[in-house]
């Protein structure tokens, strides 16, 4: 498929007014439409990972937000206002990874880190099988 430049359309350059648009849609279906959501950060986002229903941002210079539902906080919160984890401040995270209903971290320093849901030692800590969520 072609755009109007006449370039494929996964080679189309973003111009300037699509910057800091995150492009989203609803889980099940595939027939509604992608709509755009601000997100306002102090920094710009280099990387995305999507869990189950939730999602973890990286801001240039390593800070990390969450959004979604973060079930192991009792939150829900819109992805157009992503909260910081301050838990990871003073450390430059420089990868995040969502899995079903956990998160995940690899710091500049080689440190990782875990937190969401932990029923099944997803957050690597089998020997506590009684902790079933870790922030």
């Amino acid at each position: 498929m072609e755009n109007r430049e006449g370039r494929p359309a996964d080679e189309r350059v973003i111009q300037a007014p699509d910057r800091g648009l995150l492009h989203v849609w609803p889980s099940g279906g595939g027939t509604e439409q992608l709509f755009s959501e601000t997100v306002l950060l102090s920094r710009p986002v280099v990387q995305v990972s999507l869990g189950e229903h939730h999602g973890v941002l990286l801001a240039q210079g390593g800070q990390v937000f969450s959004f979604g539902e973060l079930s192991w906080r009792g939150l829900s919160v819109p992805v157009s206002a992503p909260v910081l984890e301050a838990s990871l401040l003073g450390r430059t995270v420089v990868y995040v990874a969502a899995g079903g209903f956990h998160c995940g971290v690899i710091s500049e320093q080689g440190s990782v880190y875990m937190w969401g849901e932990n029923t099944a030692g997803q957050c690597g800590q089998t020997e506590r099988a009684f902790v079933t969520n870790i922030t």
